[in-house]
């Protein structure tokens, strides 16, 4: 794949704690309908490059593209309006929120409606809610909970129980964040993913 036809394209990506080479010159290109794996052992770099394009470390050389939009001259949270979001290796849902709730939190980033206009109860805000509400309980469905959407984590009866680490909720709170695209990383063993939704090819990357 060549990097013009890649919709997340990473080139030449270094950094340095102190003086460990953490990255050296580390390329990859993710197309749409993909997913991608990092394999290595602990310290390997796996968690820096995602680190750097979600936006929370800058690197000493290198770019990272996603959609032809320059990453890293964005801040995280600009990342995220993007379409790019992630899961931490300390997976975890907020357990006073219902799955519903849980999952509507990935979706918050891609809310257009201003905080007056949802004071006002403004037909566009009803409406963006609404197909976010519908988009979530789609989710829900997809891993068994759809009937216990009000379910809090760790509460008697079918959603409860107390999810833990890779839990289905959270990861589907980092899929609501787009309907049409996203990036994620989950920690699988010694491996992390990259996900542009879509299609199930599968490639490793060493």
């Amino acid at each position: 794949m060549t990097p013009s036809s890649a919709l997340l394209d990473v080139a030449g990506l270094s950094i340095r704690f102190g003086g460990l080479a953490a990255l050296s010159d580390v390329d990859l290109a993710v197309g749409a309908g993909e997913i991608f794996a990092l394999i290595g052992p602990n310290g390997a770099g796996k968690t820096t490059v995602f680190n750097i394009v979600t936006g929370l470390y800058r690197p000493l050389a290198g770019h990272v593209r996603f959609d032809g939009h320059d990453l890293l001259a964005r801040a995280p949270h600009a990342v995220a309006r993007l379409g790019v979001a992630r899961t931490f290796q300390n997976t975890e849902v907020f357990r006073g929120l219902s799955a519903l709730d849980n999952v509507l939190i990935g979706a918050h980033p891609r809310l257009r409606g201003s905080v007056i206009a949802a004071a006002l109860g403004l037909p566009s805000v009803r409406q963006e809610e609404a197909r976010a509400r519908a988009r979530a309980h789609s989710l829900l469905a997809r891993v068994g909970l759809g009937e216990a959407p009000g379910r809090r984590p760790g509460a008697p009866g079918p959603g409860g129980g107390g999810p833990g680490p890779g839990t289905p909720t959270r990861r589907h709170s980092s899929a609501a964040k787009s309907t049409h695209r996203a990036v994620c990383s989950i920690p699988i063993s010694s491996a992390l993913w990259i996900t542009i939704y879509g299609s199930a090819s599968r490639s490793a990357i060493p």
